[in-house]
């Protein structure tokens, strides 16, 4: 998925822990969502609602321009544990 900014922030935000999603702008003030920190399904819902809201992203991409986003979760919900 590529994605293009109409106006990139010139702020590096701070994040305050290896698993935040979110960080605080220190200059506007507003959330930061970090892309690549989220799984695709939830990266699309912070830019589905950007197109209502005034929202700032940060994203890594890759060589073709497509936002890397994280791994989705495995679930082990369907697996059972076998006896020998």
């Amino acid at each position: 998925m590529k994605i293009s900014l109409r106006s990139p922030c010139p702020v590096r935000p701070t994040l305050t822990g290896v698993g935040d999603k979110t960080s605080a702008c220190a200059l506007c003030k507003k959330h930061v969502h970090h892309l690549t920190r989220m799984t695709e399904a939830e990266g699309k819902a912070v830019l589905e609602r950007a197109k209502t809201e005034d929202t700032c992203v940060r994203y890594v991409s890759d060589s073709r321009g497509n936002v890397v986003f994280a791994p989705q979760p495995v679930s082990y919900t369907h697996l059972r544990a076998h006896e020998t």
